[in-house]
């Protein structure tokens, strides 16, 4: 199909006079424009099948650019321009047919919206997004000491202290030689 509406499109006569050439545009142009960018959006080419619209709303306003553009911009999850898009277009529909549709992808838009709610509420909804992570600012000893430890944790303990211990001497011992070097002259 649309290979067809592009043949279409090529074989316009934009060469008359001014009012010629705005009559051409506005009954053929503009909706075979409008049918390459449901194609677009058919065929997943979100961000071409904006441009089309937006080509076709330079040329004349009117609900069916809207909606496609609309469409595309629910498809990105453009949550914001959709919505605007499809206000745009139910005020510019010409048939009731297209206003059902336009009512349709409003309603599809609101769920998105309240999911996204849902979502944000609930991964804010603890306080912090750092809320369940440990304090890092304990020493090995204080993090052990607020959890009761298993059998396992007694056991290993005092080999957990002797390694922290060692690290803590070890980078120690590596720092000072660090800062011990002697300068050249």
């Amino acid at each position: 199909a649309m290979s067809t509406y592009l043949g279409a499109m090529m074989g316009l006569d934009l060469k008359g006079s001014d009012e010629e050439r705005k009559r051409v545009q506005h009954e053929l142009q503009v909706p075979l424009t409008n049918n390459v960018a449901a194609c677009m959006v058919g065929l997943n080419n979100f961000n071409k099948a904006i441009a089309l619209c937006n080509q076709a709303l330079k040329i004349q306003e009117n609900g069916r650019s809207y909606s496609r553009r609309g469409l595309a911009h629910l498809k990105l999850l453009d949550t914001e321009k959709a919505r605007d898009d499809f206000t745009k277009a139910l005020e510019l529909a010409d048939d009731e047919e297209q206003r059902t549709q336009i009512r349709r992808h409003l309603r599809k838009l609101e769920v998105i919206t309240s999911k996204e709610k849902d979502t944000y509420s609930k991964m804010f909804a603890g306080g912090s997004i750092y809320s369940e992570k440990p304090d890092r600012s304990l020493t090995v000893e204080e993090e052990l000491s607020q959890k009761p430890l298993s059998w396992g944790s007694w056991i290993l303990f005092p080999y957990i202290h002797a390694l922290k211990n060692f690290k803590d001497r070890c980078f120690g011992l590596c720092s000072r030689k660090k800062s011990q070097k002697p300068k050249d002259d």
